[in-house]
């Protein structure tokens, strides 16, 4: 009565007291029995175990994907947002189910031209939290970062090092990335905003497309930890004497 808008808020637990909703049911059975295989689908093998720490940190799938970014691009060095990989592929044979948990998103692979301050500028950023889920960190290939986690956001990276030389002032650098990360990443395109307003160019190569026929034509695979980005002065650390 009277014309006016009526609100009711109502907490919902979603444990097994939830009722299975049907239509996601089906959404999500056709996205893990999709046509290019099903569930009990192997592709290949996993030498080493790709499941590690979710967002924060180098994992070994992260690596991987950045390397075979690299490689099929052709590129100097490459990133991947941490939030586009789950580091879920357990030791062993690798089935089209994990496969797809791994690889929720599918993304474009762009390719641009970097210099030195933007590629410090896009570390200070994947590294301006301190939390170890920080889910701005991005997984690389070609590059290696030193950082300390002490410092102030923004000032935090100490060096970087491109095909084992350090950056070269006035240098292009040529960079493959995620569609994701291509339109600028996390907080409405702003977080990674050097990527956003560069000229770039779409490879038309599939994340998903890419790492399913590299598993597939590699047979077994395998990924190590190699501190690509390390915290060289990690808070907590006991200081050295005299520091």
């Amino acid at each position: 009565p009277g014309g006016g808008l009526a609100f009711k808020n109502e907490l919902v637990p979603l444990d097994e007291r939830l009722p299975e909703d049907e239509d996601c049911a089906k959404v999500l059975k056709g996205y893990l029995e999709r046509a290019d295989g099903g569930p009990g689908e192997v592709l290949g093998e996993a030498v080493t175990s790709f499941v590690d720490g979710k967002y924060g940190h180098e994992t070994r799938l992260g690596n991987l994907v950045c390397d075979v970014l690299r490689e099929e691009t052709g590129a100097d060095l490459a990133f991947y947002n941490a939030t586009g990989v789950n580091n879920v592929i357990p030791q062993g044979k690798i089935h089209v189910h994990d496969f797809n948990i791994a690889f929720h998103y599918d993304n474009s692979i762009f390719v641009l031209d970097l210099v030195d301050w933007q590629i410090k500028e896009i570390f200070e950023k994947a590294l301006e939290s301190s939390l170890d889920d920080n889910y701005y960190f991005l997984h690389s290939s070609g590059v290696r970062v030193r950082y300390s986690s002490r410092g102030q956001a923004g000032q935090r990276v100490e060096s970087i090092e491109i095909g084992g030389a350090p950056l070269h002032p006035g240098k292009k650098y040529r960079a493959a990335v995620t569609e994701f990360l291509a339109m600028g990443g996390h907080e409405r395109g702003t977080q990674f905003s050097v990527f956003r307003d560069l000229s770039k160019e779409c490879t038309h190569l599939s994340v998903r497309n890419l790492m399913r026929r590299y598993i597939i034509r590699k047979g077994r695979i395998r990924a190590e930890l190699e501190g690509r980005i390390q915290d060289v002065a990690p808070r907590g650390a006991a200081s050295k004497p005299g520091i």
